[in-house]
């Protein structure tokens, strides 16, 4: 399988429905992969490691970037210093 990258184009075989394509993504290998791509309407759209694909005025789509995985919403340290001024964690119906 040949390494996806920015600038790779996809070329639209169909329109799905209002949201949805089927594409195609030609590969340096030979090989063409086949995929379905959404539109983003919203930051709740946003999958870690999607790519995201612009729509160039020769119909084709190119591709931009990786969306960055999912951000760690406390570290340690934050937790740390939470449990320290609000006081740690009490355990529910143990003795």
């Amino acid at each position: 399988m040949a390494e996806r990258k920015k600038g790779d184009t996809l070329h639209v075989i169909q329109h799905l429905d209002g949201k949805h394509l089927l594409a195609a993504r030609p590969c340096s290998d030979g090989a063409v992969e086949i995929g379905v791509c959404r539109k983003i309407e919203s930051a709740a759209d946003l999958i870690p490691g999607a790519e995201l694909a612009k729509h160039q005025p020769d119909g084709t789509w190119r591709v931009e970037g990786t969306i960055p995985g999912g951000g760690q919403v406390a570290t340690a340290a934050y937790r740390q210093g939470w449990d320290n001024i609000f006081g740690g964690r009490t355990q529910v119906g143990q003795s």
